[in-house]
């Protein structure tokens, strides 16, 4: 699936990447399958979520964001960050680290 971010032709790749870890901006398209299904937790290590899908910028291959299936009872329209359809779409210079869960820096 193709998106239009900030005039830029992105594309929705889901569980096609495979292991690395997170650097500050941009990660490099480069692990999927061990990112979808993965938890997603806040700083406090509330769970917002499990990585659904993965926003790819086309041209250069990297990871701008992940697109999340919300917790049961959370509210999209509560959370800092743009709903993307169905789903939360969490920029990747929000990610602190990632290791059994993908931590956010708030």
């Amino acid at each position: 699936m193709n998106v239009n971010v900030n005039g830029r032709g992105l594309n929705l790749l889901g569980r096609v990447l495979m292991g690395g870890a997170v650097c500050h901006g941009l990660m490099p398209a480069t692990f999927s399958a061990e990112l979808a299904g993965r938890r997603v937790v806040d700083s406090r290590g509330d769970l917002l979520g499990v990585v659904a899908d993965l926003l790819i910028d086309s041209t250069s291959g990297n990871v701008l964001g992940l697109l999340l299936d919300l917790d049961a009872g959370l509210d999209a329209g509560l959370l800092p960050w743009p709903v993307h359809g169905t789903h939360l779409l969490v920029p990747t210079d929000e990610v602190a680290a990632i290791d059994e869960d993908i931590h956010l820096l708030r």
